[in-house]
């Protein structure tokens, strides 16, 4: 953003109108040019939508009102602060000399993984966007980051004193026509294309990545890792994040899955680890656990039940139960209050409301198809699972969430 227009937004009238419009309609504002005359008012509105926007997912930029946004893509691009945060703890120890993210945005990770260095650097190639993240960085008290509207990898290999203790790439993830990719030689710039560069320039190199890429494919094409991370936030799962220490590289690394959120929960295994865990199957036991999304896009299927102790309901379903609650499970815990088939009466007979929310996991009836079967309406406080279990039976588990 233009320093002409961060100066209007920030003035006592671009402040007062901020404040004073915090929930207001933003389409309502923008047909009322003429009252706001003198002010940049698409400009203004937008840094009420990116607030908004940026309450849950950023509060510390949201926070502050002197924090510009230059518009609504960097905040829905930018990594929420809870993930970079959690970055941040995985750097090695030791050095803290320099530090560079090669792919700046709006600074969020830059923001946390800096601090501590002696030097860093923020590469973000618009220019209008290094204006406003360097503006940015600077009021939220990082203004130590040398903020470069520069191509990275360019400024990386001409860079004069060119070793970094740690370089950080986040490669952009969609195409010449805005189309979203997943594969690292699709992303910009190419990870693997510029490995041997990166590799040359810090001994640890931190990349993010979609959480759609395949982790195995991956570490087949960088010729493995020194970890593997799965960061999910909430429900959702937000990012996979490789690390790399070039001299010590391994085809099987750790791979970590992190649930980052009140209660943060990890839960670190390798694919040896994986292949070789046992797993025993049965009926549906006193309680339901159901791994989170980032335990099932890590492969941890096996692993997850001989480190807690479950058993499998059938090798697809990626159910588990016990007869005891298990505390620190990586998913959501439910006691069972009954074990039926998928049938309307049976339903009927323990939820007289016809109210539940319905899951279907290794079963041959789409979860739509089946509520209209069970006569089911979403809602209430009984969690159903549709599966099929280890002897092959179509199971419906009636079950009640525990607390976490």
């Amino acid at each position: 953003m233009k320093k002409a227009i961060i100066r209007q937004i920030l003035s006592p009238p671009g402040q007062a109108f901020l404040e004073a419009y915090a929930t207001a309609d933003p389409a309502a504002l923008l047909l009322q040019r003429q009252r706001f005359a003198g002010l940049p008012l698409s400009e203004l509105v937008v840094q009420l939508q990116a607030r908004r926007k940026a309450t849950r997912k950023l509060p510390t930029w949201a926070a502050s009102p002197q924090v510009i946004f230059d518009n609504l893509l960097s905040v829905e691009q930018a990594t929420a602060e809870a993930v970079a945060r959690y970055k941040a703890t995985l750097l090695p120890p030791g050095r803290r000399g320099r530090f560079a993210d090669l792919t700046g945005g709006l600074g969020v990770d830059t923001f946390f993984l800096s601090e501590g260095f002696q030097e860093s650097f923020c590469l973000e190639q618009n220019p209008d966007l290094a204006e406003t993240t360097a503006h940015n960085l600077g009021v939220l008290g990082r203004p130590q980051v040398q903020v470069l509207a520069h191509e990275a990898l360019q400024w990386l290999e001409q860079c004069p004193d060119g070793h970094f203790d740690v370089l950080y790439l986040d490669p952009a993830r969609r195409d010449a026509a805005a189309r979203k990719v997943v594969q690292l030689a699709d992303c910009e710039p190419d990870f693997l294309e510029n490995k041997a560069l990166l590799f040359r320039k810090s001994p640890y190199v931190l990349l993010k990545t979609s959480p759609l890429l395949d982790i195995q494919l991956a570490l087949n094409q960088t010729g493995g890792a020194t970890g593997v991370y799965v960061l999910a936030h909430g429900e959702e799962v937000k990012e996979l994040l490789f690390s790399f220490a070039p001299a010590a590289l391994s085809p099987d690394p750790p791979l970590s899955v992190v649930l980052l959120g009140n209660t943060p929960q990890s839960f670190t295994f390798t694919r040896k680890q994986e292949a070789a865990a046992p797993v025993s199957y049965a009926a549906p036991q006193r309680y339901l656990y159901e791994p989170h999304a980032a335990v099932l896009k890590a492969g941890a299927f096996r692993s997850v039940a001989a480190a807690f102790g479950l058993h499998k309901l059938a090798p697809s379903s990626h159910l588990y139960t016990a007869e005891t609650a298990i505390k620190g499970f990586p998913g959501r815990s439910f006691e069972i209050v009954a074990v039926e088939k998928p049938d309307r009466r049976a339903v009927a007979r323990h939820l007289p409301e016809g109210r539940g929310h319905l899951s279907v996991r290794n079963f041959p009836t789409g979860a739509e198809a089946l509520r209209k079967q069970l006569h089911l309406r979403d809602g209430g406080d009984f969690y159903l699972f549709a599966t099929t279990s280890f002897n092959n039976k179509h199971l419906l588990l009636i079950t009640r969430k525990q607390n976490s």
